[in-house]
């Protein structure tokens, strides 16, 4: 197992993380009105996750965990793919 390969396995552990924190987000708006079908969660959920923050926000006075849950893999996966992709090169 080379580098690259250990960078791609973290991309896709980060983007598994994002995914389901992705559902659990909307799994969390489902009692606040916000329902989302499983089909249409990849094109939504920027909504959810703007919707997530703004309730979570208005309840606690803070943004919810599962906003930087999922924020934060998803960015990962991107520096994780190109950083796999970057030492494939080599």
């Amino acid at each position: 197992m080379n580098v690259s390969d250990i960078f791609l396995l973290l991309a896709i552990v980060s983007g598994v993380w994002a995914l389901v924190s992705a559902i659990l987000v909307a799994k969390a708006l489902e009692p606040r009105g916000t329902r989302t079908s499983i089909l249409f969660l990849g094109p939504l959920v920027f909504r959810n996750l703007n919707r997530y923050r703004e309730v979570t926000r208005a309840e606690t006075g803070k943004t919810g965990p599962l906003f930087y849950s999922y924020v934060v893999p998803i960015n990962l996966a991107w520096i994780f793919a190109l950083a796999a992709w970057g030492t494939r090169a080599l």
